[in-house]
């Protein structure tokens, strides 16, 4: 989605998916559960098409939209700094 933050998703099946779709021949990804402030949220729909590069103008401190890779997922791109790990997941 791009835009200019942390990239999370809902689900750790939708967040390995989405490493695996932009990093096909990586090492395998660490999951992490995180706790973030959502402040003012955009949900973008419908979900784009393409990937995004650079910092998406809109006024939101989070920016939200369903998976294309992993369906019943949701990713939030953090704009606002307030991401923290709590603890790895595998």
């Amino acid at each position: 989605m791009g835009g200019g933050g942390p990239y999370v998703s809902s689900t750790s099946k939708g967040a390995i998916a989405e490493y695996n779709h932009y990093n096909p021949s990586g090492p395998t990804p660490s999951v992490y559960q995180v706790k973030y402030r959502p402040g003012r949220n955009y949900t973008i729909n419908p979900t784009p098409k393409s990937y995004t590069t650079g910092n998406i103008p809109l006024a939101a401190d989070t920016l939200t939209t369903k998976s294309v890779r992993s369906p019943g997922t949701l990713n939030t791109i953090i704009r606002n700094n307030s991401l923290k790990k709590l603890k790895k997941l595998n």
